[in-house]
This record gives C-alpha cells, sequence and structure tokens, in this order.
C-alpha cells in the first residue's frame, strides 16, 4: 500500500502459510513513563522502597543504555523515506538520529501524478516540491510493483534552484521479519546473501548493491534491498522503550536498511537513482 508522505510504502504483505505485513512496523512517540522516568534517573529519587510496595507505588527509572535509545521519530518507519543529510553517518548514530537532515521531504505529503494497473504490474508516480539546503529541489518517485513480490523505484532529484548544492541522499527502509534476537534470522550482505550478522538485533554498515534480511524458519523469505549504483548501506535495528514492572526496557520491534549516496547537483541540474526491493520465497 503506497502513501503520500514521503511518497512511502505502508504495506507489502505476504499471504502465505504464515502471514504477515512486512512494513507492521512501530515509530517510536514520546509516552508520559519515558518522561517520568527520565525525571527519576537525573533526579536519583528512586531510591530502594521499603518492602510490600504495590507496582504501581516503584519508582521506575532507565538503564544507561535504556537512556540512549530513547529517541523520538521524526518521520513514520515506512519503506522508501527520504532524507537528505549533510554526510554519510554510522548506523547506530542513524538509529538514534545523530545526524543532520537538511531537507524537507522525510514528512511531507507528495503529489500522486499517476496511478496505472494492468494485468503485469502497476506504476505510481508522486511529486514533490521542496527545500535541501534552503535551495529548491523537485524529487520524483516512480514505481513498478511486479508480480507481488518484485518493488522498482526510480528516484530523480531535481536541483531547480540556482545554486550547486551538495548532500547525501538517504532512502530509509523499514521492514520487520519479527524476532530480533532469534538465530534463524540475520542480515546478510551482496549478491552471494553473504551472512553478515547472528541476529537482526546488531549494527553494521556495506559498501556495494545489496543487503538484506533473512528468515529462514517462520516466514521463510530472504528480503533483499538493491541498489543499482554502488552505496553505503547501513542496516540497524529499531528499539522502543517500553514500560516494565520495575523498570523501562528495550523492545526490538524491527530493523531499519537505509542506502547512502554523496550526490551533488548544479543549477538545474539532475539524477536517477535506482533501487529495489525483491521478496524470495523459500518455500
Amino acid at each position: 500500500m503506497l502513501h503520500t508522505n514521503s511518497g512511502s510504502i505502508r504495506e507489502l504483505s505476504l499471504k502465505q502459510e504464515n502471514p504477515i505485513n512486512l512494513v507492521d512496523t512501530f515509530r517510536r512517540i514520546e509516552e508520559a513513563y519515558h518522561i517520568e522516568a527520565i525525571k527519576n534517573t537525573h533526579n536519583k529519587c528512586a531510591s530502594k522502597k521499603e518492602e510490600h510496595v504495590s507496582i504501581h507505588e516503584i519508582v521506575k527509572t532507565l538503564e544507561k543504555e535504556t537512556e540512549e535509545f530513547l529517541v523520538f521519530d521524526i518521520n513514520e518507519k515506512n519503506l522508501f523515506v527520504d532524507h537528505f543529510i549533510e554526510k554519510p553517518v554510522k548506523a547506530h548514530d542513524f538509529a538514534l538520529l545523530k545526524y543532520n537532515e537538511v531537507g524537507t521531504f522525510y514528512n511531507k505529503n507528495y503529489k500522486l501524478v499517476k496511478c496505472e494497473k494492468n494485468a503485469d504490474n502497476v506504476e505510481v508516480i508522486f511529486e514533490c516540491e521542496g527545500l535541501v539546503k534552503e535551495e529548491k529541489v523537485l524529487l520524483r518517485k516512480k514505481y513498478k510493483i511486479e508480480n507481488g513480490n518484485k518493488i522498482n523505484l526510480k528516484t530523480e532529484i531535481e536541483n531547480i534552484s540556482q545554486n550547486e548544492i551538495s548532500f547525501t541522499y538517504a532512502l530509509e527502509n523499514n521492514i520487520t521479519l519479527l524476532a530480533g534476537n532469534e538465530k534463524d534470522r540475520y542480515y546478510f550482505e551482496g549478491e552471494n546473501k553473504n551472512v553478515a550478522s547472528s541476529t537482526l538485533s546488531e549494527f553494521g554498515q556495506y559498501e556495494g548493491n545489496i543487503v538484506g534480511m533473512s528468515d529462514s524458519s517462520f516466514t521463510k523469505i530472504d528480503i533483499s534491498v538493491k541498489s543499482k549504483l554502488e552505496c553505503l548501506f547501513l542496516y540497524m535495528p529499531n528499539f522502543t522503550i517500553s514500560d516494565a514492572v520495575s523498570k523501562l526496557e528495550m523492545n526490538y520491534q524491527n530493523s531499519t536498511i537505509v542506502s547512502m549516496i554523496e550526490t551533488t547537483l548544479g543549477k538545474n541540474e539532475k539524477v536517477e537513482y535506482s533501487f529495489e526491493i525483491y521478496v524470495d520465497l523459500r518455500i
């Protein structure tokens, strides 16, 4: 299901033995218990209480690692979300929003200019005019969805300002395979699908054309994110912070794969980048 927000995709569902929406993801938002735990942690008011207190009387705090991941997303966690950032960053920094967003596209509603369906595929085009480093840029996203298991995207970025601009185009893809710590689910790199992690709760990066995720036992699929142009891929878990009995704890929600391409555009210059998401059924 396509969405006008950042011209992204909100649903990519498998309808097989174990049905799943691969974009059933969760945006990290601020909750009241986050605010209270931060206050308790920094005021050091989380002293041990006497025995026999109820769970409602427990003063909850944040452990150091948990507090680090208490960040709140600026965009929906969809497929093909557009970012324009100052320079490439590492996966851990992207997960913690430690990058300089210099564009206005990640949360804008795009204009739908074409939607055609035939027996073999669906073609959709979005357009949006926004700013990158305060300069006007026109963005076109051309989707072609084939046979239910392949999505092709051509992203055209056109500098319609009077000045040269340099930026890193970062395309964010959010995918869930449900479990972050299971040994049968992992990231892979390259055409040969080289195993890159022991679980989906790890961080990494890869320079090349393909990064993906594999589930060998439950959904039994490989899902690949491919760039026609070699780029820097980041892959990372998305942790949310939830309310437990005695403290706040981290929970794996989904994974994020980001492709980054450093770009410079002169006056009236444009560039086109091609991407693909492919779902390979193991059964």
